[in-house]
């Protein structure tokens, strides 16, 4: 090997090694809920699981868990063609959207949940 290609094959290992200190995944914190989203620092990731209970406007919603309700902002691209009504449970992941006034949550997925049947399982 010749000192050009080790030098090469160092960068290129530099190079990766930076790129993925820089990966941040959102499922890290594991699930969370509205309580503690509304308490987290801005731009932390969470994942939470309830209802859309209503459309504010055309990007933004209420989405509500058994701890309480916050806005959300869903993009277009997000929905991924899924229907849900207020009585659809589902999973979003993202980030706190925090300024001086409110507390609000930037959805990045958004999934729906399958009911569990009686025997615990899924359907």
């Amino acid at each position: 090997m010749t000192i050009t290609r080790l030098l090469v094959f160092i960068g290129v290992g530099m190079l990766a090694a930076t790129a993925s200190a820089q990966f941040k995944d959102p499922g890290a914190s594991g699930m969370s809920s509205v309580a503690e989203a509304k308490k987290a620092k801005d731009e932390t990731w969470h994942t939470l699981e309830g209802n859309i209970v209503k459309q504010l406007s055309s990007e933004h919603y209420t989405f509500r868990d058994a701890t309480g309700e916050i806005d959300i902002e869903v993009d277009e691209d997000v929905w991924a063609g899924q229907e849900v009504t207020p009585e659809t449970r589902v999973r979003i992941t993202g980030e706190v959207d925090r300024d001086f006034r409110s507390v609000s949550f930037e959805v990045d997925t958004l999934e729906r949940v399958l009911a569990e049947s009686p025997g615990g399982g899924r359907p």
